[in-house]
């Protein structure tokens, strides 16, 4: 449970911070994709318009040329439009397709069916303008037309919108806008996490106080629900594992009818204290007492009678040895190592009408006597 503790305390800002971070990312992301094509698609419209505006100035520079068939200057028209960056190519064919002129050269003889373009062939037949989107980019075919007859085609190719670019300044727009709230709800979030991880924090150092052996404090810690509800589960955990505990050592060291210390826990004693006075050098004793036909008491009166006898005996006899002679073992009082308090003699009842009394660290024998 401490391991479990210290986890939640240590991780919980670090979780939330982090589910924070990929709901932005998550977030930005969409923003991203999603604008982007917008973008884009604003792009190309813009670009088509562009397109669209080159190539109807295209066909009313050209139209003079070709109501007078002399194409001397269409080249040069063509390379003038050309010099926008945004424009790849630039092309123009008459309606008999027997003249064709791009920025890069100019045809007088019957033109190869490859050499113009589909668009441009829409435009001599529909006699309206014609847009698509092919290798070269973005296309636009204009008509050429005098006096209500179509006499050629004009033709302007300008480049696609660059993907990259417009993700870019997309992805800088978002960023501005996104990170000033991302911030904020991190700050909210470290506020929040430590309105979690204090309690959790304080009933961590609760449980590291009972497990030193601390059952007797008061755990009341106030928190969201879940942390409350833990910090009540735990308070119940502690009083019923301090009681089974009680109960445990009174079963394994208390004598029932008495409530001296029992044989068992007498034998420990004794142990300790042969350890003790040999680390320091010092002297010990033992007295034993029991009462002489007490088993006539049981056999003519019962044996509800004798253990009333034994208790009015065991009580008279704590009343007359010194205090610090004797230990009362009031289960209440235990460590859970079964240990009682710092006094080392200890008065216990070690079976049927036998007692015993533990002296520690006594000067001479006269004391034992005296005692």
């Amino acid at each position: 449970m401490l391991k479990r503790l210290r986890k939640i305390s240590s991780g919980f800002r670090f979780r939330l911070l982090a589910l924070i971070g990929a709901f932005g990312l998550a977030l930005f992301v969409v923003l991203q994709i999603v604008d982007t094509t917008v973008e884009l698609r604003q792009a190309r419209i813009e670009r088509g318009n562009d397109a669209r505006t080159l190539a109807t100035v295209a066909a009313r520079s050209l139209r003079d040329i070709f109501v007078s068939r002399d194409y001397t200057h269409a080249r040069s028209i063509l390379a003038a439009i050309r010099q926008n960056e945004e424009v790849t190519r630039v092309s123009v064919v008459d309606r008999e397709l027997t003249f064709m002129s791009d920025e890069r050269t100019t045809r007088s003889a019957p033109i190869p069916v490859s050499s113009h373009s589909e668009m441009q062939m829409k435009s001599l037949k529909t006699g309206q303008a014609e847009m698509g989107i092919g290798p070269d980019g973005i296309e636009v075919a204009e008509p050429i037309i005098a006096d209500g007859k179509v006499l050629g085609s004009a033709a302007v190719w300008v480049r696609q919108p660059g993907l990259f670019r417009i993700s870019l300044a997309v992805a800088v727009s978002n960023l501005t806008a996104i990170v000033p709230v991302m911030a904020a709800t991190m700050v909210l979030a470290l506020l929040l996490g430590r309105q979690v991880s204090r309690p959790l924090r304080k009933l961590r150092g609760a449980v590291v106080k009972f497990a030193n052996g601390d059952l007797n404090q008061r755990v009341e810690i106030e928190g969201v629900d879940e942390v409350s509800e833990l910090s009540a589960a735990f308070r119940e955990l502690s009083e019923k594992l301090k009681t089974n505990i009680e109960q445990v050592h009174e079963l394994a060291y208390v004598d029932r009818i008495t409530q001296l210390p029992n044989r068992e826990y007498f034998k420990r004693e004794v142990n300790r204290a042969i350890k003790r006075a040999a680390r320091a050098s010092t002297s010990g004793a033992v007295l034993f007492v029991d009462l002489d036909g007490f088993k006539k008491v049981n056999d003519t009166m019962g044996h509800e009678v004798g253990d009333h006898l034994l208790k009015l005996f065991s009580d008279r006899v704590a009343k007359v040895v010194r205090a610090n002679d004797m230990i009362s073992l009031d289960a209440r009082k235990q460590k859970p190592d079964g240990d009682v308090s710092t006094d080392r003699q200890v008065f216990a009842r070690l079976g049927g009408d036998e007692f015993t009394v533990l002296l520690d660290e006594i000067r001479e024998e006269t004391d034992a006597a005296n005692v």
